[in-house]
């Protein structure tokens, strides 16, 4: 009898094939995945913590003071983190580099003393040890 839907999908060689490659695509289809319904590690639950909500101004004024504190990027970096806030590395980088240019700025004109942000710096590195060493 004459297919009247004009379907060869049954002529020719590779029919078999063709076939098995359904089903093979159909069972694949239907079959349950065990490792979805799997609970997370404890480890990435402690990692993942909630991040705060902020404001874009707060976390301008945060990174501008973390600039002022300490000297290298990855201390920023790691204060921020450490405090959960929400702000990806190139964010970070920007604002520092931002802070940075107007700091020199200031003690080109004289209207910033290095040495007074040199004491500054450390006695606000001084704190941050006993704070961490504390918790």
């Amino acid at each position: 009898m004459l297919d009247q839907n004009n379907d060869y999908s049954s002529a020719g060689p590779g029919f078999k094939r063709r076939r098995q490659r359904e089903r093979l695509t159909l069972e694949k289809k239907h079959r349950s995945k065990p490792y979805l319904g799997r609970p997370k590690p404890a480890k990435e639950e402690t990692t993942k913590r909630e991040t705060m909500d902020i404001s874009p101004r707060g976390l301008r004024a945060r990174v501008q003071r973390l600039t002022l504190r300490h000297e290298a990027f990855g201390d920023v970096y790691d204060e921020l983190k450490r405090a959960n806030f929400p702000s990806s590395a190139v964010l970070c980088s920007a604002l520092r580099n931002e802070t940075l240019q107007i700091v020199k700025l200031m003690i080109e004109e004289g209207l910033l003393d290095r040495e007074r942000l040199d004491r500054y710096r450390k006695t606000h590195a001084k704190d941050l040890r006993k704070n961490r060493q504390g918790t």
